[in-house]
């Protein structure tokens, strides 16, 4: 994307630290509700729509490629959580 390694680093946090907090609140929705598989589903269409944007967008739109990470991270990290 053309940014120092620095930047890059930082650049990184906030979708893991989005996805943190969606994991917590998925876990702990499928936890009071009882229903793991409905809740898993969910983040699942967020995972797909955001690697649908990464594969279907062009390389110099940097802007949306940054957001379609941030949906494949918050859907991608709540199953994890739940095995």
């Amino acid at each position: 994307m053309g940014y120092t390694a620095v930047r890059a680093q930082l650049l990184s946090v906030p979708p893991y630290a989005c996805a943190f907090v969606f994991a917590i609140f998925i876990a702990y929705m499928s936890d009071h509700m009882k229903k793991r598989g409905l809740w898993l589903i969910i983040p699942f269409f967020l995972q797909i729509a955001g690697y649908g944007i990464l594969v279907g967008i062009s390389p110099s739109n940097v802007n949306a490629r940054y957001a379609a990470v941030f949906l494949g991270a918050i859907g991608a990290f709540p199953g994890y959580s739940s095995t």
